[in-house]
């Protein structure tokens, strides 16, 4: 029953930690039109209640849902002159949320133990760690120094500074993503 307590306890504060990212990630990078977010949030809402409850019913309703949600966009006349995150990773991570309350509502058993998991995680923390020097190359960060983003040119096409950082956001989590679905669905 500790080792329980102990996993559940682990869970819930992974979930709070990841619930106040994915807002700050929401609120940043997803376009906050109105008639896309009636569309999109009750979407988002469903695969985390789904995923919640059952973990197949939310890899069913992912997959089924990917499809829509990664052309919600266009339809909307969101196109890439309005900077935006994915939706399908958007779509992952209310699936990660809904996971992570599954694990902490319902008994689940050890699947890390698989060899599998080893190499990922070394990848994962690899990439985490690549994304983290690429964040503060592009910002060009001196601490103490500064307190804002300069907006520099970061190369010959005019991306700047805070464009390069939300591409190598983007890119890191579709990494991470990747192995963290392979993770869930993976759980017994």
């Amino acid at each position: 029953m500790d080792r329980r307590r102990k996993s559940r306890s682990i869970f819930l504060f992974i979930a709070l930690v990841f619930t106040c990212a994915l807002i700050f990630f929401y609120i940043k990078y997803v376009p906050l039109v109105r008639s896309f977010q009636l569309i999109l949030l009750p979407v988002l809402l469903l695969i985390l209640f789904f995923t919640a409850l059952n973990i197949r019913w939310g890899i069913i309703g992912f997959v089924f849902l990917f499809p829509l949600i990664n052309n919600l966009p266009y339809f909307f006349n969101i196109f890439e002159n309005i900077p935006h995150s994915p939706m399908a990773l958007v779509l992952f991570l209310f699936f990660f949320l809904g996971w992570l309350i599954h694990n902490i509502l319902f008994e689940s058993e050890p699947f890390l133990r698989h060899p599998i998991f080893k190499p990922l995680t070394l990848f994962s923390l690899l990439i985490l760690v690549s994304a983290i020097i690429t964040f503060f190359r592009y910002a060009n960060f001196f601490p103490f120094l500064s307190d804002h983003i300069y907006e520099l040119s970061t190369n010959v096409n005019g991306v700047t500074s805070s464009g390069a950082i939300m591409s190598s956001v983007f890119n890191s989590l579709n990494y991470l993503s990747g192995f963290a679905f392979f993770l869930s669905s993976s759980t017994p």
